[in-house]
């Protein structure tokens, strides 16, 4: 008797735990994927449009002074800023975009 005791003892300790092993207990269970990294968060909140001319104001002067440009070179300097911070202005505010899709857009008026 004390023999079948013993081997049912074993026997039960032995199906338990290998119940338990094949749930794994111990590791990382199906549909939890174990590490989440944190959140990637943007740096800046939001991209505002310009005034165009507050902007023209403050880099045409610069751009004279550095580059010693005479009133026609000015001019021609001038509406290409214009042109540029305009249609800076025109990708900034098309909210049809994503902030991606914006951001990317702005990179190719860059080059």
């Amino acid at each position: 008797m004390k023999t079948f005791i013993k081997f049912f003892t074993f026997s039960t300790i032995l199906f338990f735990s290998a119940q338990s092993f094949s749930q794994q207990l111990n590791n990382v269970q199906r549909g939890q994927r174990g590490y989440i990294p944190p959140p990637k968060y943007e740096a800046s909140a939001y991209i505002t449009t310009l005034d165009v001319y507050e902007e023209l104001n403050v880099v045409l002067p610069m751009c004279v002074a550095s580059f010693s440009l005479d009133e026609f070179e000015t001019q021609i300097l001038k509406g290409m800023l214009l042109k540029k911070l305009e249609s800076y202005n025109a990708v900034v505010s098309n909210t049809d975009l994503s902030k991606e899709d914006r951001q990317d857009k702005l990179k190719q008026l860059e080059i």
